[in-house]
């Protein structure tokens, strides 16, 4: 499954401010991972685009 990180989620969903990021998330339009060992976000590209053609 291949991962992006938050910025890579922004380019993807058409927005420019983490805090819009954190809102979907938030709101469960979008879930964030964090790989074992790190404390970065990840984002499943296929949900992200999944997320698009919802609206």
């Amino acid at each position: 499954m291949e991962y992006t990180d938050s910025v890579g989620a922004m380019q993807i969903l058409n927005i420019k401010s983490h805090t819009t990021l954190r809102k979907y998330e938030e709101q469960g339009y979008i879930r964030a991972v964090r790989p074992f060992g790190s404390n970065r976000k990840k984002f499943k590209i296929v949900e992200l685009e999944r997320a698009i053609k919802k609206g």
